[in-house]
């Protein structure tokens, strides 16, 4: 459900969630991860960790302590029409309660934005981690037992300035999540995207847009589905901005006896809005897409609404992030994969006590509310970390030091903490 200790690297992500008035903004906030132009900027943190329910055993609210050391590499490199940031993160967690959950994960991800002529813009991401917990809003749509996964994505898309108020975009993705001990089903996802913008004026913007997505889990089971959706993006005031999208939906599943619709009604739509109070942030998104549940080699109708808060100065940085996920099944089947829904909620802080030193903190707490496959309501998962950071002189201050991402399936929309 979350990466103990993950530290500063979340930098990029904290920046969008206290700045983002757009998807735009978003972008921009990710671009501007560090104070330093270019250049490398490690940072290095050790944090204490009380965590219950660990392996995720149904009714079991044992604590187990952990040790976490973490190193935060980061690079980048600008010029006047390129960006390059990239970063490489080792993550040593150990429990002296359980010598089962101790382990040494990697993750890292890399973001490169470039101007191809002055109507044209590339931006290209991807990110990739070995661990023992599912991270993320995204990824756990279940709380699952703790077990070894790798996973990675890549993400790529290219914006052309039609006109002065026109815009087109063409976008692709690809995702995949493995398990090697074979506890759960690997699977993968591609994605393929076209989306239309026309400025109505300086504080609207009409949109059209269509993604396909295909995934594939084991055992030969398939799953696709089409979405159409037309909406707009609005400045309601300066530091205020509205948006909102809706159309229809077409899924297909094929568990190894031909396609079969999905009876779930065939609509998508997504909503949005956030504003900016001089060093606060605020943000709030609904969406309903279609998605799968982790390791269970399903599709499902996802549903999904996350708020979040930021706050931020030279010393201190706050950033609290709640999110309610539903995945419903979406065909009927002999041995149906039952409705998941799931409470998360973290907060992680940081405190600057010199140019080289800050004290870093996270609270996590995730609830699971149906009975899924591989745990029943009581499944809870508690942790809090405290820890501190030491970083290179002039880095930005994060809050940081556990992760929670919801990622839109449109892919402009990510929400960290």
């Amino acid at each position: 459900m979350t990466k103990i200790g993950s530290t500063c690297g979340l930098a990029v992500a904290a920046a969008a969630a206290l700045l983002w008035v757009g998807p735009a903004q978003a972008q921009q906030g990710q671009d501007q991860g560090t104070a330093n132009p270019s250049g490398f900027s490690p940072s290095v943190s050790l944090m204490g960790t009380l965590g219950s329910n660990p392996q995720r055993v149904p009714g079991d609210t044992t604590r187990t302590q952990f040790v976490a050391a973490t190193a935060e590499l980061p690079f980048s490199l600008r010029s006047p029409r390129w960006s390059l940031a990239a970063t490489y993160r080792p993550d040593y967690q150990y429990s002296r309660d359980d010598d089962t959950l101790t382990s040494f994960d990697h993750s890292g991800s890399f973001a490169l934005r470039g101007t191809l002529s002055p109507r044209t813009r590339l931006i290209v991401e991807g990110d990739a981690y070995v661990s023992n917990e599912l991270r993320g809003l995204d990824a756990a749509d279940a709380v699952l037992p703790r077990t070894r996964q790798i996973r990675g994505s890549l993400d790529a898309t290219l914006r052309q300035q039609l006109s002065a108020r026109d815009t087109i975009s063409f976008s692709g993705g690809y995702s995949q999540i493995r398990f090697p001990n074979g506890e759960l089903i690997d699977s993968n996802s591609t994605d393929v995207g076209v989306g239309y913008g026309r400025a109505l004026s300086p504080r609207a913007t009409a949109t059209l847009s269509g993604i396909g997505r295909v995934a594939r889990f084991d055992a030969g089971r398939r799953s696709r589905s089409l979405s159409l959706t037309a909406g707009g993006r609005f400045r309601v005031a300066r530091n205020t901005g509205l948006e909102f999208s809706g159309g229809v939906l077409w899924i297909e599943e094929d568990l190894g006896e031909g396609w079969r619709a999905a009876e779930q009604p065939g609509f998508t739509a997504a909503a949005g809005i956030s504003h900016s109070i001089d060093r606060v942030g605020l943000r709030i998104r609904a969406e309903r897409d279609m998605g799968t549940t982790s390791g269970l080699g399903r599709a499902t109708l996802r549903d999904r609404i996350v708020g979040s808060v930021g706050w931020g100065t030279n010393r201190f940085s706050l950033v609290g992030l709640a999110g309610f996920a539903r995945n419903a099944t979406l065909t009927a089947t002999d041995a149906p994969t039952p409705s998941v829904r799931t409470l998360t909620a973290c907060g992680s802080g940081a405190a600057r006590i010199s140019p080289f030193v800050a004290v870093v903190g996270t609270v996590l707490y995730a609830h699971q509310l149906d009975e899924p496959l591989l745990a029943r309501p009581g499944t809870d998962t508690f942790r809090v970390s405290l820890g501190i950071r030491l970083q290179a002189r002039g880095e930005s201050l994060s809050a940081a030091g556990g992760q929670f991402r919801f990622e839109s399936i449109t892919r402009d929309a990510r929400v960290t903490c």
